[in-house]
């Protein structure tokens, strides 16, 4: 069993939540992407052709229970029944797996190219200024947003953090249902992966909205600049059934919150940023016609659903076998699928 939660020696590399195994050509496998969330379990799996990517399959497993809560597992062998259920369903065994939003603490950093020397060890002496999480009960990972920079420019880093705690809990219950996760991803992240292009630099939020719940985000190019996730008051199981006035209106609420956040963020930074551009709208529920329309009477940005392939092939010259209603429920699935260390 690999060593998680302990460094390793600057020139062999950093070990954290998210790569649990060393070998470089294996990272880059195309492997299932496994999204575990409150309302289920859901799987996308890419295969290469001649022609570049297409879905290889897609499927969802809802519970009929409630079996996770605020990223607590609530009924360990319950959820370790179902996903062995789903595994044997799909033949699987290794995947890459999403951690709850909940659980993560993300923050933006910048280091000098001296300090990118020893990134790890440089972002180590800013984990306890930035999350309410001690060093030796963390664990992170992070990500270069500006990789493409001037030698003299600094390196802009996205820092992601979650307690050894709910890693080890994660990687249990997979482990006890047969699965070998390769890597962990937060959902922010992956949905950000596969909602904003590769070469967007503007300023998003993207609204991730299931039963129940509903995350917020605010995508700065493709890092995750901020996040929030409410809980949401019951409506309707089906599609068919309109959201409450009472769910909308916490919608609302939220999402003004997240406006103000950022242009307060000019304000304390004393200097100018990049406003808001759009709403890009994912999740079981982001489809449903009364969001976009009611969240339009409140903002003058534009407001779109999500296009959730565009960074795995062109709707152009492939369709996959489901709707594009149904796809933004897969947001976090396909970017989790998608290799993390490859071009699409």
């Amino acid at each position: 069993m690999p060593v998680l939660f302990k460094k390793k020696k600057e020139k062999e590399g950093w070990r954290t939540f998210f790569d649990f195994f060393p070998t470089p050509k294996f990272l880059e496998m195309p492997s299932p992407g496994l999204a575990i969330s409150e309302t289920g379990l859901r799987l996308v799996e890419f295969s290469h052709t001649k022609k570049g990517y297409i879905l290889e399959r897609a499927d969802s497993a809802p519970f009929s229970e409630s079996l996770i809560s605020a990223g607590d597992i609530k009924d360990k062998e319950k959820l370790i029944l179902e996903l062995k259920k789903f595994r044997e369903k799909h033949n699987l065994r290794y995947v890459r797996a999403s951690l709850p939003e909940e659980k993560a603490y993300l923050f933006n950093t910048t280091l000098n190219q001296e300090q990118m020397e020893n990134a790890s060890t440089s972002i180590e002496f800013s984990i306890e200024e930035n999350v309410p999480l001690s060093v030796s009960e963390a664990v992170f990972d992070f990500v270069v947003v500006n990789p493409d920079r001037s030698p003299d420019e600094p390196a802009k880093v996205n820092v992601s953090v979650v307690s050894q705690e709910v890693v080890a809990e994660y990687l249990e219950v997979l482990r006890t249902a047969e699965f070998e996760p390769l890597h962990f991803e937060i959902e922010s992240q992956a949905i950000v992966k596969s909602v904003i292009p590769r070469n967007d630099a503007g300023v998003n939020v993207i609204l991730n909205l299931s039963r129940g719940r509903a995350g917020l985000y605010i995508a700065d190019g493709r890092a995750i600049a901020f996040t929030s996730t409410i809980p949401l008051a019951q409506y309707g199981s089906d599609q068919k059934t309109p959201l409450s006035a009472e769910c909308l209106n916490e919608i609302l609420v939220e999402m003004k919150k997240i406006f103000l956040y950022w242009q307060n963020l000019a304000e304390r930074m004393e200097k100018r940023i990049k406003p808001i551009e759009k709403i890009i709208l994912v999740g079981e529920d982001g489809g449903r016609a009364e969001v976009a329309d009611f969240l339009g009477k409140s903002f003058e940005v534009s407001i779109e659903k999500g296009n959730v392939w565009q960074n795995v092939f062109s709707l152009d010259d492939y369709v996959p076998s489901i709707s594009r209603e149904e796809s933004l429920s897969y947001a976090v699935a396909i970017g989790l699928a998608m290799p993390r260390r490859s071009k699409i």
